[in-house]
């Protein structure tokens, strides 16, 4: 992978989610230091009805970020593009939510973060359980079919950290192999960028149970990426404002796919730009 310079980034947590830190400014303010020339905030998005505390904001937190990202966006307006859309779960029961968002203008975009679902009551269910003493395989499809499931929706601009299911599943075997190209293949049929992620790096080598590896990204899922040529963009996927000064979590991502050539984009496709 040749060197990449990031100047935007869509991927970006507010301390409302309760797994990040540092105020809606500090953000923009250390994106525009590190020379980020599009911000896009898509915190984890706050859901009727469900209350997920370290997970996800609370529903009546929606219109604070919603007033607060578009402040921000009037106030730094000749110093750096900001966009406001959420990471979100596909799943049926809120597709007609995720729609009123969009087509209100409420928010700009919706990227792919595919952690969980819900049950009919509205519990959160993972995909995936302790690796060493279950058989993912099952999970892994599921994950793989409400992937494929949200990209046909047209309602995502892209699909974040798409190898998500190898942080617990113990190999890249066959399994794995057929299960990330119904992935890909569908990213290329419907023409959405798979995201390379930084985060994944920032939390260190220690998945896999026949060797280290970080969370993601997993190099085989990456190869069959770039000998396809699926579009992909590099997601910064911000926790916190020191986060923009990615140039060492980009320089471990070349340790797992710096020997690889991508079809890298840097820009979205706005749900405005749809209509």
């Amino acid at each position: 992978m040749d060197k990449v310079k990031i100047t935007t980034c869509f991927h970006t947590h507010t301390a409302r989610c309760g797994h990040a830190q540092g105020s809606d400014e500090q953000y923009v303010v250390s994106a525009i230091e590190n020379e980020i020339e599009t911000l896009g905030f898509s915190d984890h998005i706050m859901l009727p009805n469900i209350s997920e505390p370290g997970m996800r904001g609370e529903f009546h937190e929606l219109e604070d970020y919603l007033i607060s990202i578009n402040e921000l966006k009037q106030k730094y307006a000749d110093q750096i593009k900001i966009h406001v859309g959420f990471e979100a779960e596909f799943d049926e029961q809120f597709v007609g939510y995720y729609k009123k968002l969009l087509e209100e203008g409420k928010i700009e975009y919706l990227i792919l973060g595919q952690h969980s679902y819900y049950d009919p009551k509205l519990k959160r269910m993972v995909f995936y359980s302790n690796w060493a003493s279950v058989d993912q395989r099952p999970a892994f499809k599921a994950y793989t079919d409400r992937v494929i499931e949200a990209m046909e929706s047209g309602l995502f601009a892209y699909v974040c950290h798409p190898d998500l299911m190898m942080q617990v599943y113990p190999e890249f075997d066959s399994f794995a192999k057929k299960e990330s190209e119904r992935i890909i293949d569908a990213a290329i049929k419907y023409d959405i960028p798979l995201e390379l992620n930084l985060g994944g790096i920032r939390t260190g080598k220690r998945f896999g149970r026949t060797s280290n590896r970080y969370r993601y990204p997993v190099q085989e899922f990456w190869e069959l990426v770039a000998s396809k040529g699926a579009k992909v963009i590099i997601g910064i996927d911000a926790h916190a404002p020191k986060d923009f000064k990615y140039y060492r979590d980009f320089e471990l991502l070349k340790e797992v796919v710096g020997h690889l050539k991508f079809n890298l984009v840097n820009e979205i496709e706005l749900y405005s730009a749809k209509e």
